[in-house]
């Protein structure tokens, strides 16, 4: 008598996790490092100093971002953190090549307020101006930090925007505060 062998189970379909959306979520989302190819974030600042906690100044001015309109660049990853934690008074996203080369042919000023010259691009190892140092940076051949060594200011002064804001108090897309992801490109040349 040959032994009775129990068959396979057969497999059974397993159940769909709460955590399968949530992961869904995360491939889509822009502020992941794989989404975006830029490693640049523009942060601007929109709310102005009054009633504002001493901790998130201090942070601020670490950024560079003394007054209302003033904006400055960052290398993603730092930027997210320090934008998340001032969300509140600022607005920040993924830096594109035409909008940063309006911000710097306008508004890239080295100490004491002069325009920068070919000396100040030879320095940064670029060729054709400020449009040359725009492909620079979104390459990441050069950091906003050897822009400030070379001699630039670390911040922009902005025009306040050109058609207003839709608000100061709320989150984006209903109002103007918060991650912008690519739109915040359309924000800044507003405020050229």
């Amino acid at each position: 008598m040959e032994p009775v062998t129990k068959p396979a189970p057969a497999p059974v379909a397993k159940r769909a996790s709460k955590t399968k959306g949530a992961s869904a979520r995360q491939k889509q989302d822009p502020r992941s490092k794989d989404a975006v190819a830029s490693k640049l974030a523009i942060i601007i600042r929109l709310r102005g100093i009054s009633g504002v906690k001493n901790t998130l100044n201090v942070q601020m001015a670490q950024m560079h971002l003394t007054r209302r309109y003033h904006a400055c660049l960052m290398s993603r990853p730092i930027a997210f953190q320090k934008a998340q934690q001032v969300k509140d008074y600022v607005a920040w996203g993924e830096a594109e090549e035409a909008a940063l080369e309006k911000l710097l042919s306008a508004r890239l000023q080295l100490n004491g307020k002069h325009k920068p010259d070919e000396k100040y691009y030879a320095k940064l190892g670029v060729t054709n101006g400020a449009a040359g140092l725009a492909s620079a940076l979104i390459a990441g051949k050069v950091t906003p930090k050897q822009m400030e060594l070379a001699g630039a200011r670390p911040f922009f002064t902005l025009h306040p925007p050109r058609k207003g804001l839709e608000g100061i108090k709320g989150a984006y897309p209903k109002q103007s505060l918060g991650y912008y992801g690519s739109h915040i490109n359309a924000l800044a040349v507003r405020m050229v």
